[in-house]
């Protein structure tokens, strides 16, 4: 809002116009302006008889209503560096002081609409003559209305717009009370931002940045100020993006304005009258992190409302990295085209196109939709689902619940989910929620629930820690059966089929071996792994008390998977993910800002236990290839892959930073054969990851070792404490008070036998380590066998 101590007066240099009018009138004149004077007077009493007869007051905008004006302004959104994201709006305008604004900007609408704006009050009486003779004459009304007339049709609907003696009254009536409400700089700067300028813009800043692409009325040139005042007449006539010779014309009027109104020199005048304007074409820009803005746009319209969000002129800044965004949306597209293509080779395949149609690969891959909707009878025993019922006569029939419809490339869309969280403040510092915000708005990050695999089992094995076992605890990888109401009588199979016998905890895990995972839940009680879940953030209606729960048969939304996993990295604290930081309202004020909630979900030495076995998922396991690729700085994490490839997952965090990476298709379609989390997943974080630390420089550091952990030397062959005459050892972390004991073996008498034959177990000879992967065991299975991936 305008400031009436930041401005001198009209007299002041400031306001020097060089107009000087006449003091040596003629009689004549003064007989003439007398004349006029009187002509007014009478119109004036004309008017309130008018009003009084007509109930037009009541009409006419309230004090209160003229004292608190209040033009809608562009709500704008940033990111934490301050970079515009987006702009929400009714009216697009940017408000400038008049202070802002240089001489020959406001000049310029001065000369062509108002020339004695400065010296009336709300009603130029030079001008009544010439209203009334169009009343009379005409029988209509035009021009004669002054700055503060304009402002206050434009300010107030329910002045209205026809050009009628009624109309005219309201605008008089009410221009006159805004003059005796503010002064003539407020006025005058509440003309420059709320006048509609075309082209959806409103207000000369707002203007002067989409016709010449200027952020500032400092940068204007006369010529161009000109341009902008000739808008205001008929703004969508005289755009100059459209109709520069129009405006060129009209433009070259209100340089004559200002010449003769002495704003500008001659010189100036014919410089700017013989040059054409430079018109800038600025594209609307779609808004950059579309899925994290949609996040904002309905916090800030369920909280505040609509008109709110779009009129208030708001600036929100958000949580946000603009780096961060931007490299994962490029790394995210990139990733998700080589998967589609993939898919689509995949189905070309399947349905045997090139023996068909005799064409390549590539040649159908350019043609495929229209390929697929000549042959829809081909996906209809592929792609079609159907179920058992009973019809009327108690005959049981096959009805089908999904047909395979003859645009079914639309439902195998591979899409994906990516979300970067702060673990220190919960900040969502990236967020993408699909392939394309335009084609689908639904937010995978924060809307979908899929099932994660065995991107599941930490919280299995964080139960475990906490009740009594370590990572080097053994147990037995072998075939058993077990009862689980969705499979079953259930056998439970590792990927290869085959079975390692004893197995530590840690190499379980970042192995994902399924049998140790499913009978670990067993041992620690399903009920206390969905207790541990669900007090890491997961939902617990979405948690059935299965044995198959262990690898994964639950679904959960990624957000909150993501975050549960961050609390491995923040000494067991998770703080709840939030987009916004502060909310300011037009003048600068705090309207909202952002207050940290964290909650402990994990004893410290837990998480640390949790983290350093995670670390080796990278190291050892599954994610090994983002080892290879140059991730050598602490970093844990958990690869998924749901049955038939339908889901791919992977979680990963380092000390600072978690980010979770889902792919997969919303109609639960298989992404194909060999997707898993390692090879779908895993390249994607992988990839910005490097670009995080070793572009951005991200500091390494690793995980904080909270008191109460002890770092033991242990025994290879017993998994116990090493003595003088163990071989062959390794470091193994513990809660102090949970070491196992000292090692029982006694070796020298082993070193008697051949060790490539004889396993210190006793029961299996041991394999060479399998080479990581996280690969399902479902296509190990009989076809129509049900099996929750790993």
């Amino acid at each position: 809002m305008p400031n009436d101590k930041m401005f001198k007066s009209p007299e002041s240099s400031y306001f020097q116009f060089n107009f000087k009018p006449n003091k040596n009138l003629s009689l004549k004149k003064t007989i003439v302006f007398s004349a006029i004077i009187a002509t007014s007077l009478f119109a004036l009493v004309s008017i309130i008889i008018v009003l009084l007869f007509n109930g037009i007051k009541n009409e006419l905008p309230s004090i209160s209503q003229l004292e608190n004006i209040q033009p809608n302004l562009i709500t704008k959104v940033y990111s934490a560096d301050n970079t515009l994201l987006k702009e929400f709006y009714t009216e697009r305008r940017i408000w400038r002081s008049l202070e802002d604004m240089p001489l020959h900007v406001y000049n310029a609408i001065i000369a062509i609409e108002d020339n004695r704006f400065w010296y009336h009050w709300g009603l130029d009486v030079y001008t009544v003559p010439d209203i009334l003779k169009g009343v009379f004459l005409k029988g209509n009304i035009r021009g004669g209305s002054t700055l503060s007339m304009q402002l206050a049709r434009n300010l107030y609907s329910t002045i209205g717009r026809e050009r009628t003696l009624k109309r005219k009254i309201k605008e008089l009536m009410t221009a006159v009370q805004i003059e005796k409400t503010y002064t003539k700089k407020d006025i005058l700067e509440f003309y420059m931002n709320q006048m509609y300028m075309g082209a959806g813009t409103y207000g000369f800043q707002a203007a002067a940045q989409k016709y010449f692409g200027k952020n500032s009325l400092c940068d204007i040139t006369i010529s161009e100020a000109a341009a902008l005042a000739a808008i205001v007449q008929r703004p969508e006539y005289f755009r100059p993006d459209l109709y520069q010779e129009n405006t060129e014309k009209r433009k070259n009027i209100v340089l004559r304005a200002m010449l003769n109104g002495g704003y500008i020199s001659q010189a100036e005048y014919e410089n700017e009258a013989s040059s054409s304007l430079v018109v800038v074409e600025l594209a609307e820009k779609a808004g950059k992190a579309p899925y994290y803005v949609e996040m904002v746009r309905q916090y800030l319209e369920k909280k505040y409302g609509a008109k709110t969000l779009y009129n208030s002129g708001f600036s929100v800044h958000t949580t946000l990295n603009n780096l961060y965004q931007e490299k994962a949306e490029n790394i995210c597209t990139d990733w998700v085209d080589s998967l589609q293509i993939s898919l689509n080779n995949k189905f070309i395949r399947e349905l045997e196109l090139e023996k068909r149609y005799k064409m390549t690969t590539m040649t159908i891959l350019e043609h495929l939709d229209s390929i697929v909707k000549q042959c829809d009878t081909l996906f209809r025993n592929k792609y079609s689902s159907s179920e058992m019922v009973q019809d009327s006569t108690g005959v049981m029939v096959r009805k089908i619940i999904r047909p395979a419809l003859h645009d079914s490339l639309k439902y195998r869309k591979v899409q994906i989910a990516f979300c970067v969280l702060d673990n220190k403040t919960g900040a969502i510092q990236s967020l993408i929620g699909g392939y394309n915000f335009e084609k689908s708005k639904f937010n995978r990050v924060v809307q979908a629930f899929r099932q994660p695999g065995s991107a599941f089992k930490p919280f299995i094995y964080t139960a475990a820690m906490d009740n009594g076992y370590t990572p080097a605890s053994v147990m037995l990888d072998q075939a058993f059966s077990i009862y689980d109401p969705i499979q079953g009588e259930w056998r439970p199979e590792n990927y290869t089929r085959e079975f390692n016998g004893p197995t530590t905890l840690r190499r379980a895990l970042y192995l994902s071996i399924n049998t140790i995972a499913i009978k670990l839940q067993q041992k620690v009680g399903t009920a206390t792994v969905i207790n541990y879940a669900v007090n890491m953030g997961l939902n617990k209606s979405h948690l059935s008390p299965v044995p198959s729960l262990a690898i994964g048969s639950c679904e959960v939304i990624p957000l909150k998977l993501f975050s549960a996993y961050s609390a491995f990295a923040n000494n067991g604290v998770r703080a709840e993910p939030y987009f916004i930081e502060d909310i300011f309202d037009r003048e600068g004020n705090v309207v909202e800002t952002h207050r940290p909630i964290s909650h402990t979900v994990l004893d410290p030495k837990t998480a640390y236990i949790m983290s350093s076995m995670l670390r080796s998922v990278i190291t050892n396991g599954t994610a090994y290839a983002a080892s290879a690729k140059g991730v050598t700085w602490p970093a844990g994490g958990k690869t998924g892959t749901t049955n038939e490839y339908t889901d791919a997952w992977f979680i990963g965090f380092t000390p600072i930073m978690t980010c979770g990476v889902w792919i997969g298709i919303d109609e639960k379609r298989s992404l194909g054969q060999g997707k898993t989390g390692s090879s779908a997943a895993l390249p994607a974080w992988t990839e910005f990851m490097l670009y995080a630390y070793d572009s951005l420089k991200i500091p390494t550091i690793d995980f904080e070792k909270p008191m109460g952990i002890i770092t033991q030397n242990i025994c290879k062959e017993s998994h116990m404490l090493a003595k003088d005459d163990c071989d062959s050892t390794y470091n193994e972390v513990f809660v102090i008070g949970t070491e196992p004991d000292i090692c029982t073996i006694d070796h020298r008498v082993q070193r008697t036998f051949d060790k490539n034959n004889i396993d210190p177990f006793g029961i299996y000879k041991r394999k060479n380590e399998e080479k990581p992967t996280d690969e399902p065991e479902g296509d190990k299975k009989k076809k129509g066998t049900n099996i929750y991936m790993m």
